[in-house]
C-alpha cells in the first residue's frame, strides 16, 4: 500500500508540475485547433468552387455560412456535454442506463418517436421519484415551499405516467373516411352468378395431424399424430442460419437440428371418394414458441367442405426466437420453400400407399401452394424450385420434384428475402394471386406486386394472375392466432388498431378470395374470375365494406405498351406502334415507388397536368397484327401518382386537398378511340370507375413513430369493351382501330401512372 501511494503521489506531482497545461496553454491549444481546422476548411471551399466568378463567389459564401453553422453545432455539443457533466453521478448513471434499457423495446421505431417516448418516461418517472423521496424523508423538517414542490412533482410525475399508460392502452382513432372511386361510379357491374365462395360446401369435414411423433412441445405432432413422418435433412439450406450459440439454443429447445427437420402438418379433408385437389399453406415469421400453424383453421375447414384437402404446414422451427430474443433467424426462405416440396413428396407417397388413409384420394395433378408473409414468398419460390433440376445455390443438392403445381397464392408476402443465385425468382405458367392490406405495419409496402410482375405466361394459354389491395386490412389478422398487432404485443400499443377492420371481416375477405381462387384454378370454376378484376362483381354480403383495388391479367392479353422494353418514350412494346404526348408538365417512364421509397420491379408512364394545359397521351397502333373485333376490350392499369403537377416538380404532393380545401376526389379522364377512317368514339374512364386517390394510412397513433410514407401508388386494372365505344358512335369500327388517346380533360389538375395498355378477348 505504501509503494502504491508513493507511485500515485509521484504521478500526481508529475501531472501538476510538468504535464498539466496552464490556462494560457489551454487558450493557445484552442486557438491552434480552430486555426488549423479553419485553414483546412478554407482550402476545401476554395478548391471546391470553380467555374465563372459569380457562381463561384456564391458557392464560397454558402460554404462559409455552412462552416459557421458547423462551428455553432460543435459549440452546442460542448454545451450539452458540460451540462451533463454537472448532473450528479448517482442520477447520471441512472439516466443513461434507463435510456439504454428503454431503447431495446423501442428498437425499430422512427428515431424521433423513440426519443420522445424515452424522454417522456424518464421525465415523468424522475418527477414522481424525486417527489416521493422528498415526501418520505424528513417531511416535517422541510420548509413549506419544499413541501409544495415535492407534492407538485409527485402529482405531476404520477399524472404523466398515468396519461402515458392510458395512451398506450388506447386503441387509437377510427379509420378516416376516404373517397371510394369504385362506389362513385354509377355504371352497373355484372355480378358473379356462382354461390358465395366463403360459404361451406357440400362435403362433411374431417381433420387430423401428422408429424414426427417426437415433438417436445405439441402432442398433436408427437404422440397424438395420426400419421408418423420421417425427418428431412435441410442442413445445406440452413448452414448459415442455424449455427453458433443461437443455433445450439434453438436445437436445445426444439430437440433437433437442421439435419432432422420434421414434416408436421394439420389436415382438413373432405369425406368422400375423391380424388381431391391438394392445397398446402405455410405461415410466416412469428415468435417460434407462439405457434402459427393453427391460425388457418378457418380456411382449412372451409376449403375441405368445398372439396379440397387443405394442409397447414408447421415451420415454426424456422421462425425467429422468442425463447432466445437475439435469434433473429434470417436467410431461411429457401428452406421454407424446400420444406413445402418435401411435404408434397410425403403426400405423393401417401396417395400411392394402400395402407394410407389417403390412398388414391389426392389429386396430385391439381396442387396449390399458399403462404403468408415470409411464407408467401416461400410458396412462390417452392413453385420455382419444383421445376429446377437442383438447388440454385449448390448444384450438388439435386431436385427431382416436378409436381403439377397449378396455383400459388400469397398473403401479404415479402419479396427478395431469398433470390436464387442472387437473381429475382420468376415463375411461368402458374395461376398466381396476391392480397395485401393497406394498414400492414409489418410488410408496409405491397411487396407482392414485384413477384406478380415476374409471373409470365405462354401466350394463348389459360393462366391468370390477380392482385388485391385492401384498405384497413393489416398483416396479422389473416392468421387467427396473430391478432391486430403486426409488430409484437408490446410495440402493438403504439399502433392505430382502432383503424383496422375487425378480425372476422378480414378473415371473410380471405375466405371469399382464396376460396374463389382455388375454385377457379383447381376446380375450373371460371365464373369466379370477374371477382378478381373488380371486387364489385361480388354478390351481396360477400365482402366487408371497404376500399378494394384489383388487378387482373391473363395469358391471352395482348399488350401494346408495357413500359419495360427500353428508355425510348415514343416506342411501344408491340412492334410498329408509336407514342406521342402533349400538354403535360411531366411525361416520363420509371419504376413505380413504394412506401419504403424503394422502386417496384414494374415500370409505368407518369403523366402530370394542371389548369395550364390539357394533356393528351396518344398510342398509334400498327396497321396489322392485332386482329381486333367488337368482342374485345381495351385494358390498361391506372394509379393516382399523387405528385405535384407543377412544372419542374415530381415529388409527392404536400396535401391531399384540392385548391378549395376539400378532400382530393377520384381523377377522371376520357378515352378516345379512332379507327382507320378517322371515326372516333369516346368514353370517360368513370364508366368503369374513376381513378382511386392514393390510400393514405396512419399506422401509428402518432406521426412521430412513422418511418414510411403514408401511401403508395397501387394500380387498378380497367376493362373497357370495344362494343361500348361502338355503341357511342355507330360509325366507329373496332376492327380497324388505329389509335388510343387518353385525354385528361375531366379533372383540372393531377398526376397518374399508366401501365399495361392492351386488349383482351371477352
Amino acid at each position: 500500500m505504501r509503494i502504491g501511494n508513493a507511485v500515485k503521489c509521484i504521478l500526481r506531482r508529475f501531472w501538476e508540475q510538468v504535464v498539466r497545461p496552464s490556462s494560457h496553454e489551454i487558450k493557445g491549444a484552442a486557438a491552434a485547433c480552430l486555426i488549423a481546422a479553419g485553414l483546412v476548411y478554407l482550402v476545401f471551399i476554395v478548391m471546391s468552387a470553380g467555374g465563372p466568378l459569380l457562381p463561384a463567389l456564391v458557392e464560397l459564401v454558402g460554404m462559409a455560412a455552412a462552416g459557421l453553422l458547423l462551428l455553432f453545432l460543435g459549440q452546442g455539443i460542448a454545451w450539452v456535454i458540460g451540462l451533463l457533466a454537472k448532473i450528479p453521478w448517482d442520477y447520471r448513471w441512472s439516466l443513461f442506463g434507463s435510456a439504454a434499457l428503454l431503447a431495446m423495446p423501442l428498437m425499430g421505431f422512427n428515431g424521433p418517436g423513440a426519443v420522445a417516448v424515452i424522454a417522456a418516461l424518464i421525465t415523468a418517472a424522475s418527477l414522481m421519484g424525486a417527489g416521493l423521496a422528498a415526501i418520505g424523508k424528513d417531511w416535517r423538517d422541510l420548509p413549506v415551499n419544499r413541501r409544495v414542490a415535492a407534492v407538485i412533482k409527485t402529482v405531476l410525475g404520477t399524472a404523466l405516467l398515468a396519461g402515458a399508460l392510458v395512451w398506450y392502452f388506447w386503441t387509437g382513432s377510427p379509420a378516416a373516411a376516404i373517397p371510394n372511386a369504385a362506389k362513385s361510379s354509377g355504371a352497373p357491374v355484372a355480378r358473379v352468378t356462382l354461390p358465395d365462395p366463403s360459404q361451406p360446401g357440400a362435403f362433411p369435414v374431417a381433420s387430423l395431424t401428422y408429424g414426427s411423433g417426437k415433438d417436445l412441445h405439441r402432442p398433436e405432432f408427437g404422440e397424438q399424430a395420426a400419421m408418423i413422418t420421417q425427418p428431412v435433412n435441410g442442413e445445406k439450406l440452413l448452414s448459415k442460419s442455424w449455427e453458433g450459440l443461437t443455433g445450439d439454443l434453438r436445437s436445445l429447445w426444439w430437440g433437433f437440428g437442421p439435419r432432422e427437420l420434421p414434416l408436421n402438418g394439420r389436415v382438413w379433408y373432405p369425406e368422400g371418394q375423391g380424388p381431391f385437389p391438394l392445397a398446402l399453406i405455410v405461415h410466416g415469421n412469428h415468435a417460434m414458441s407462439d405457434f402459427s400453424d393453427g391460425g388457418y383453421a378457418y380456411l382449412g375447414e372451409l376449403m375441405a367442405s368445398r372439396g379440397f384437402i387443405f394442409v397447414s404446414i408447421d415451420e415454426n422451427f424456422l421462425n425467429g426466437g422468442a425463447v432466445n430474443l437475439f435469434d433473429s433467424f434470417r436467410g431461411e426462405n429457401d428452406a421454407r420453400a424446400w420444406m413445402m416440396l418435401e411435404h408434397l413428396r410425403q403426400w405423393e407417397a401417401w396417395n400411392n400407399d394402400p395402407e394410407s388413409p389417403f390412398y388414391k384420394k389426392v389429386d396430385m395433378e391439381n396442387i396449390a401452394l399458399l403462404g403468408h408473409s415470409r411464407g408467401g414468398e416461400a410458396a412462390a419460390v417452392a413453385a420455382v424450385f419444383n421445376r429446377l433440376p437442383c438447388y440454385p445455390d449448390a448444384a450438388e443438392m439435386v431436385f427431382d420434384y416436378g409436381f403439377n403445381i397449378r396455383a400459388v397464392a400469397a398473403i401479404a408476402p415479402v419479396d427478395g428475402q431469398y433470390e436464387p443465385s442472387l437473381k429475382p425468382a420468376e415463375l411461368t405458367d402458374t395461376n398466381y394471386f396476391v392480397l395485401h392490406g393497406a394498414n400492414d405495419s409489418d410488410v408496409t409496402s405491397f411487396d407482392g406486386v414485384n413477384f406478380y410482375e415476374r409471373v409470365r405466361f405462354t401466350p394463348g394459354s389459360s393462366w391468370f394472375k390477380s392482385a388485391l389491395y385492401i384498405y384497413r386490412a393489416n398483416h396479422g389478422q389473416f392468421n387467427s392466432s396473430w391478432g391486430d398487432s403486426d409488430i409484437g404485443p408490446f410495440r402493438g400499443g403504439f399502433l392505430q388498431r382502432a383503424a383496422l377492420l375487425p378480425a372476422e371481416a378480414q378473415e371473410k375477405i380471405a375466405r371469399v378470395y382464396l376460396s374463389a381462387f382455388l375454385e377457379a384454378a383447381l376446380h375450373g370454376q371460371s365464373g369466379y374470375l370477374p371477382l378478381f378484376a373488380d371486387a364489385r362483381a361480388a354478390g351481396d354480403g360477400w365482402l366487408p365494406d371497404t376500399v378494394y383495388i384489383n388487378r387482373f391479367d391473363t395469358a391471352a392479353d395482348r399488350i401494346v405498351a408495357g413500359y419495360e422494353e427500353d428508355v425510348d418514350l415514343s416506342s411501344t412494346t408491340l412492334a410498329g406502334g408509336r407514342i406521342t404526348a402533349e400538354g403535360f408538365n411531366h411525361w416520363r417512364e420509371q419504376n413505380i415507388h413504394t412506401k419504403w421509397s424503394e422502386a417496384q420491379t414494374n415500370a409505368g408512364v407518369y403523366l402530370a397536368w394542371n389548369e395550364d394545359g390539357q394533356g393528351v397521351y396518344t398510342i398509334s397502333l400498327p396497321a396489322s397484327g392485332l386482329d381486333l373485333s367488337a368482342g374485345d376490350a381495351l385494358i390498361f392499369s391506372l394509379a393516382d401518382a399523387n405528385q405535384d403537377p407543377k412544372p419542374g416538380k415530381n415529388a409527392p404532393s404536400e396535401t391531399d386537398q384540392n385548391a378549395a380545401g376539400a378532400a382530393r376526389q377520384p381523377i377522371d379522364l376520357t378515352v378516345v378511340l379512332e379507327d382507320a377512317q378517322g371515326n372516333t368514339a369516346s368514353l370517360p374512364v368513370s364508366t368503369f370507375m374513376p381513378v382511386q386517390p392514393q390510400i393514405k394510412t396512419q399506422i401509428y397513433k402518432h406521426a412521430l413513430f412513422e418511418k414510411n410514407k403514408p401511401s403508395e401508388p397501387v394500380l387498378q386494372g380497367y376493362v373497357m369493351p370495344l362494343a361500348s365505344f361502338a355503341a357511342e358512335n355507330s360509325d366507329f369500327n373496332p376492327a380497324a382501330l388505329r389509335s388510343i388517346r387518353f385525354v385528361f380533360d375531366r379533372t383540372p389538375r393531377g398526376s397518374v401512372i399508366l401501365d399495361g395498355i392492351g386488349f383482351r378477348g371477352l
